[in-house]
C-alpha cells in the first residue's frame, strides 16, 4: 500500500504542477489576442453632424466639408466609410456613397449607424419668415394629424467592418490553435511522466510474472514434452533445438493470452460500471426495471456507507486456529494417521449418533438438506433446530456455552424479532442461520476457518435482522426515522440489529459469550459487526464486484481446496480474506429464497410481498412517496422474483459457486426457480388472453428469450460439476480429511 500511495502521490504532484502551467499560461496569454477595441467614433460624428444639419445658417458647402472630414478620418482606418447620409430643413438632403475596395460586400459586415433629431413646426416656420424658404418644404398642412411639436429628420453613418472582423477572427484561430498546442504539450509531457512513473515499472512487473507463469506453464506441459520428444526420436523429426525454440514462442503466446484475458475481467469487475443494473434489452418490465434501479443499483450502492471491514487480529491459537489445525492428527513416519486420530475420530461418530437420539424436532438428514422449511416450525421447535445445529458443529462445547444460557438466549431473540412481520421475524433468522450452515458445510470451510469464526458467523446469521420493524432503510430515511437520524442514514436498521444483538447479550441469563476469553469476545464482536453491515442491499453490486475479483484471483486456490488436492486456502491466510469471505456467505445466505426448492420459494416470495405492501399502505398512510414494489395495485409477483432473480442474486451468486464449485446445486436450484416464476407468469398471460392477445403473446415470446438467455448464462456450471469433490466428513470442530472423490 505504501508503494501505492507514494506512486499515487507521485502522479498527483506531476498533474497538479502541468495544469497549474497550463492555466497560468492561458489566463497570460489569451486576453492579449481576444482583446476587443471598442469605436466610438461614428457616434461623435453623428453627434457634428447632427449639430450643424439642424442648424439655420446650414450651407451645402458645410455639408461638403463635413463629409470630406468623414471621409479623411476613416481612409486609414480598419473600418471604412461606404456611405453618409445627412437630413437637414434648410439644405437638400446630403446622401453619398464611397467607393469600397470589396467588390461584393456581406451584409453581415456592413453596418448602419443612425441618429435623430426632431424640430418644431413652429421653428421651421420661423426661419421661412426669416428667409430660408427651403425649410418651408417640411411644414406641416393644416389639419394634419402629424405631432408639430416633433418633426424628424435623420442623419447615419454606414461602415464596411469587414477588416476588424477578419482580425478578430484570425485571434480567434490564434486562440484555438494555441490551445491546441498546449494541450498537446501538456499530454505528451504528463504522458512522459506516466511512462516513467508508471508504465516501465508495470512493465517489469508483468515481465517477472509473465516469467513465472512460463516457468509453471512448463512444469504443467512436462510429460506432454517428453512424449512428444520420444516420438520424434523414433520417426527422426526435427532436433532438439527447433523443438525447443517453438514450444517456448507456444508457451509465451499461452502465457500472454491467459494473463490479459484475465486482466480484461478484472478491470471489467472494477469500472464503475460494474456497480450499476443494466436492464436494456433483457425484456423486462419498467415497474420492476425501475425498482431495481432504485432499490438495488450501484447509485445507491455509492450513496450509502461503506461496510465495516475492520480486519482480524492477527493471531492464531485459539481465536482464528482453523477447524482443520485443531482437529489435525500427526502422522507417522510411514505416513499413515496414528492410533489417536482414529479414536478421536470414532469418539467425534459417537458424539453426533448420541445427539441425533436427543433430537426430537429434525433429523439429521434434514439439516443437512435445502429441502428443510423453516416455515413448517413453531418458533419454539426452530429454537430446539438451531441448538442442534450449534451442537453438531461441536460449538457449543468449544466454547463452553452452558445450555440454558444458549436457550435463553434463542428465546429472548426470538421475543426481539416482531414476529407480526410476514417476512423479517424469528423464522427469517432461523432460514438464515440454516442456510449459512449449509453454505458453509457444503464446501466444508470448517475446515480453513476457526471455531470462533464459525460460531461468530452462525450468531450474526440468527441474529442479523432482529427487531427488524417490517420497513426498510429507504423508509426510515424518507420519514426521518429516529434510526436514521442517529446513524447519519447509513445502514440504520443493521447498526440497530447489532445493538439489540449485544443487549441481549449484556444480560448474563443470556451471555452465550460468556466464557470467551477478551480477545476472542473482541474478535466476534468484529466479525459479527462486520458481517451484519454487510446485509445492506446498497452493498450489494459493491459485492458482487469484489466476489468476481476474488473468483480471478484466488478460484484455483479454493477449487484445489474444494477437491480435496489440498487441506487448506492459501489466500485465507490473510484475515481480510476470511472476513469477506464471512460477510458473502451470510449475504448470500439473506438472499438465499431464489434458490431454495420452489415450493419454498414461493412462500417466502408471498411473504416478502405482503410486507413489502404493508410499506406501501403505511407510507400512503403518511403522506410518503410509495417505495417500488409496494403498491398494492402495481406488483406483479412472478415479474419481480424474476427481476430480482436475473439482475440482483443470480450475479452474487454465479461468482460465489465459482469460488465454491461444491455448491453448483443452487445453481441447479435458481433456474428452476427462474423458469417456474416464468411459467407461472406466462400462465398469467394465458387467463387474460382474450382481451389482450397480442400483447400477452409479445410479452411471452419476451419469457422465452429471458430464460433461454438465462439457461445459457447459468450453462457455466457444466465443467465445475465435473470437478473432484472431497469427500463429506463429520461437522465437528475436528473434522479433517485428505481425500477426494469425484
Amino acid at each position: 500500500m505504501s508503494t501505492i500511495r507514494r506512486l499515487s502521490t507521485e502522479l498527483s504532484a506531476v498533474l497538479s504542477l502541468r495544469v497549474a502551467f497550463l492555466v497560468m499560461l492561458l489566463v497570460i496569454v489569451v486576453p492579449f489576442l481576444s482583446y476587443t477595441v471598442t469605436d466610438y467614433s461614428q457616434n461623435a460624428w453623428l453627434s457634428v453632424i447632427k449639430t450643424m444639419a439642424k442648424n439655420e445658417s446650414c450651407t451645402p458647402w458645410e455639408i461638403n466639408n463635413v463629409a470630406r472630414k468623414v471621409f479623411n478620418f476613416y481612409e486609414p482606418k480598419a473600418a471604412q466609410l461606404i456611405n453618409l447620409h445627412i437630413e437637414s430643413p434648410f439644405v437638400s438632403t446630403f446622401d453619398k456613397n464611397y467607393p469600397t475596395a470589396k467588390s461584393v460586400l456581406r451584409s453581415t459586415n456592413s453596418y448602419l449607424f443612425t441618429s435623430t433629431y426632431f424640430l418644431s413646426n413652429a421653428s421651421l416656420a420661423a426661419s421661412v419668415s426669416r428667409g430660408y424658404t427651403h425649410a418651408a418644404q417640411y411644414l406641416l398642412p393644416t389639419g394634419s394629424s402629424q405631432d408639430p411639436s416633433k418633426i424628424y429628420f435623420t442623419v447615419s453613418i454606414t461602415l464596411d467592418e469587414t477588416i476588424p472582423n477578419q482580425l478578430n477572427s484570425m485571434f480567434g484561430i490564434l486562440i484555438i490553435v494555441l490551445v491546441i498546442i498546449v494541450l498537446v504539450g501538456f499530454s505528451a509531457s504528463f504522458n512522459n511522466a506516466v511512462q516513467t512513473l508508471v508504465v516501465k515499472p508495470m512493465g517489469k512487473m508483468l515481465s517477472t510474472l509473465r516469467n513465472s507463469a512460463m516457468v509453471m506453464l512448463k512444469s504443467m506441459k512436462a510429460y506432454e514434452k517428453d512424449a512428444v520428444k520420444d516420438k520424434e526420436k523414433d520417426s527422426g523429426k526435427r532436433g532438439d533445438d527447433e523443438e525447443d525454440e517453438e514450444e517456448e514462442e507456444d508457451l509465451e503466446a499461452d502465457v500472454l493470452e491467459k494473463m490479459i484475458e484475465k486482466l480484461a475481467r478484472i478491470v471489467k469487475h472494477v469500472l464503475p460500471g460494474a456497480l450499476e443494473i443494466s436492464v436494456e434489452g433483457s425484456n423486462i418490465d419498467s415497474a420492476t426495471a425501475d425498482w431495481l434501479n432504485e432499490s438495488y443499483s450501484g447509485a445507491g450502492s455509492r450513496a450509502a456507507s461503506k461496510s465495516v471491514s475492520s480486519p482480524t487480529v492477527g493471531m492464531r491459537g485459539s481465536i482464528l486456529t482453523p477447524v482443520l489445525e485443531r482437529g489435525e492428527g500427526k502422522t507417522s513416519a510411514e505416513g499413515g494417521v496414528e492410533a489417536d486420530d482414529q479414536d478421536e475420530e470414532e469418539q467425534e461418530r459417537r458424539r453426533l449418533v448420541n445427539l441425533d437420539k436427543t433430537q426430537n424436532v429434525i433429523t439429521r438428514d434434514q439439516l443437512d438438506s435445502w429441502e428443510f422449511d423453516v416455515l413448517d416450525y413453531s418458533n419454539e421447535e426452530l429454537c430446539e433446530v438451531v441448538e442442534y445445529l450449534f451442537s453438531v458443529l461441536n460449538l457449543l462445547g468449544e466454547f463452553r456455552v452452558p445450555p440454558a444460557i444458549f436457550r435463553n438466549f434463542l428465546g429472548e431473540l426470538s421475543t426481539r424479532y416482531i414476529n407480526t412481520n410476514t417476512y423479517h421475524n424469528f423464522k427469517h433468522g432461523c432460514d438464515v442461520c440454516h442456510t449459512v450452515y449449509r453454505l458453509v458445510t457444503v464446501p466444508q470451510l470448517p475446515m480453513v476457518l476457526s471455531p470462533l469464526e464459525v460460531f461468530s458467523l452462525l450468531v450474526g446469521a440468527i441474529a442479523h435482522d432482529v427487531g427488524h420493524p417490517g420497513v426498510n432503510n429507504v423508509y426510515m430515511v424518507k420519514a426521518k426515522h429516529e434510526l436514521a437520524l442517529l446513524h447519519n442514514d447509513k445502514s440504520p436498521l443493521e447498526n440497530m440489529h447489532c445493538a439489540v444483538l449485544y443487549e441481549v447479550l449484556g444480560k448474563q441469563a443470556t451471555n452465550i459469550f460468556v466464557n470467551l476469553q477478551e480477545s476472542q469476545w473482541r474478535e466476534a464482536r468484529k466479525i459479527i459487526i462486520n458481517i451484519i453491515l454487510g446485509t445492506d442491499m446498497t452493498h450489494h453490486f459493491e459485492q458482487i464486484s469484489k466476489t468476481q475479483v476474488f473468483v480471478e484471483m484466488n478460484s484455483d486456490d479454493t477449487r484445489s481446496f474444494c477437491s480435496g488436492q489440498k487441506d487448506e486456502i492459501d489466500c485465507f491466510k490473510e484475515d481480510k480474506n476470511r472476513l469477506f469471505i464471512m460477510e458473502l456467505v451470510l449475504h448470500c445466505s439473506d438472499i438465499s429464497n431464489p434458490y431454495k426448492p420452489f415450493n419454498i420459494c414461493a412462500k417466502w416470495a408471498d411473504l416478502v410481498v405482503e410486507e413489502f405492501c404493508r410499506q406501501g399502505d403505511k407510507e400512503r398512510a403518511e403522506g410518503l412517496e410509495i417505495s417500488p414494489m409496494c403498491d398494492r395495485a402495481a406488483v406483479n409477483l412472478c415479474n419481480m422474483q424474476m427481476g430480482f432473480i436475473e439482475f440482483v442474486v443470480a450475479p452474487l451468486i454465479i461468482a460465489f459457486i465459482n469460488v465454491f464449485p461444491p455448491l453448483t446445486e443452487i445453481g441447479d436450484q435458481m433456474l428452476v426457480n427462474f423458469t417456474s416464476w416464468g411459467d407461472r407468469r406466462r400462465g398469467e398471460l394465458q387467463l387474460h388472453s382474450d382481451s389482450v392477445t397480442a400483447a400477452a403473446e409479445e410479452e411471452g415470446r419476451k419469457l422465452d428469450e429471458r430464460i433461454n438467455k438465462f439457461k445459457d448464462k447459468m450453462g457455466f456450471q457444466r465443467p465445475l460439476k465435473d470437478l473432484p469433490r472431497r469427500r463429506r466428513q463429520s461437522s465437528s470442530a475436528g473434522s479433517n480429511s485428505n481425500n477426494k472423490e469425484k
